[in-house]
């Protein structure tokens, strides 16, 4: 069995030219780095890094051989891109993205939300990784537009071939009591098989598993989420026709710093395990044992 670990995590790097709208940006990208390190990841998911910046300065002290970071900015609406950023220890040999059609809440206008996805090559075979952030926002019209968003993204997974099995990372920024989830979870179970789906909850069945914390963000009255929720996730997504197969060996909230927090939200890290299926050539190659033979005289 190859190891393999996944983490998603929202950074807050809402910076934009010299704005730093999020709290206290540069100390925590600065502080956050050695925070990541330590959990020697095999691959990353990060959103909400809004700036080059903060891009290049994750790149260059993360120290990883393989990125994927297309802000997709456009002149008016998406003008500060997807922030979405990925990062490799295994290479990458295929890249895509899309972008959502509708935003949640007014000022989402500037933000091109979306997906993007990386094919990786392991020892165990290739898998598909997407990282996606979905719209925020708690009213009934923020709810229809990401149930929209969802469907978009799951139109983007289903044109991949079923032959790699598919990890699904990001903030989603729904729960795991909203409908959302709920439609989500009806989609899984239509096109994947058992096994798939949110890792942490498959494995921590008696833990909230929090994700975003209300008090380690903006201290206005909120107006995006209000309550402690659980909106960051790993998903798995398997078939038959996988080439390898994934078993979930733990999930975890990680980057959980109260005290100095190091984002308004958590991480989630999650150790696969992938064995390589042989193909039908390889099993023809194989040499019959000699038992076979004693074992099925007539």
């Amino acid at each position: 069995m190859i190891p393999l670990s996944v983490l998603t995590y929202n950074v807050w790097g809402l910076k934009v030219g010299r704005w730093h709208i999020a709290k206290n940006i540069d100390r925590r990208i600065r502080a956050m780095v050695s925070h990541i390190r330590a959990l020697n990841a095999d691959v990353i998911a990060l959103q909400e890094v809004w700036c080059d910046t903060i891009a290049a300065y994750l790149y260059r002290h993360l120290d990883f051989p393989y990125t994927y970071y297309k802000p997709h900015r456009h002149i008016w609406k998406g003008r500060i891109g997807n922030g979405l950023m990925f990062l490799s220890k295994h290479p990458i040999i295929e890249q895509n993205a899309m972008s959502f059609s509708s935003h949640t809440r007014a000022d989402e206008y500037f933000a091109a939300k979306g997906a993007q996805m990386i094919q990786i090559e392991t020892p165990a075979g290739k898998m598909n990784i997407v990282n996606t952030h979905m719209g925020s926002g708690k009213k009934i019209k923020h709810t229809e537009r990401r149930m929209l968003q969802l469907s978009e993204l799951q139109q983007f997974i289903r044109n991949f071939p079923l032959k790699q099995p598919i990890v699904l990372a990001g903030d989603f920024n729904f729960n795991p009591d909203s409908i959302e989830y709920y439609q989500m979870q009806l989609w899984i179970r239509r096109y994947f098989d058992d096994g798939s789906g949110d890792t942490y909850a498959m494995t921590n069945r008696e833990k909230n598993g929090h994700t975003f914390f209300l008090n380690r963000s903006y201290e206005r009255r909120p107006t995006v989420h209000d309550q402690d929720e659980r909106i960051d996730y790993v998903i798995t997504l398997c078939s038959k026709q996988n080439r390898s197969d994934v078993e979930i060996a733990s999930a975890r909230v990680v980057l959980d710093n109260p005290d100095e927090p190091l984002s308004d939200h958590c991480g989630v890290l999650v150790d696969l395990k992938l064995r390589r299926k042989s193909t039908l050539e390889e099993v023809l190659q194989q040499p019959i044992p000699d038992s076979f033979y004693y074992e099925h005289q007539v």
